[in-house]
């Protein structure tokens, strides 16, 4: 089996008491020079409300993200560029505003196949 690279969706939550859920909106970008970043339009993942770590930041794999969270109705998240925001949402549907990585950010969740035939020739 490949061993592929983890990428960790990292953030401070507010602390707010009426937050329920965090939600992530993505852009998948189709020119990253010309970056469409995520907004309240955009595809999005409602992630729960996991809990943060020692150090006050929630961290959930992007990976956990794609295969637990997602709604059949949605592309998931593939390899790509992508802009990506996290809101907090309250109990009867009110959003934060969006806190946005501060670039476009390259996935590639798949390892390359790997040589064909290894052996040694003397």
């Amino acid at each position: 089996m490949a061993k592929e690279k983890q990428f960790f969706l990292a953030f401070t939550p507010s602390g707010a008491a009426d937050v329920v859920t965090y939600r992530m909106y993505y852009e998948k970008q189709s020119d990253p020079a010309n970056p469409v970043f995520a907004s309240y339009d955009s595809l999005y993942e409602d992630l729960g409300l996991p809990a943060a770590d020692g150090d006050g930041v929630v961290r959930i794999d992007i990976r956990t993200i794609m295969e637990s969270f997602h709604e059949p109705t949605l592309p998931a998240i593939q390899d790509g560029f992508y802009s990506i925001g996290i809101v907090e949402i309250d109990g009867i549907g009110n959003e934060s505003d969006i806190s946005l990585i501060p670039s476009i950010y390259e996935f590639d969740f798949n390892a390359p196949s790997g040589v064909i035939e290894v052996h040694i020739e003397n």
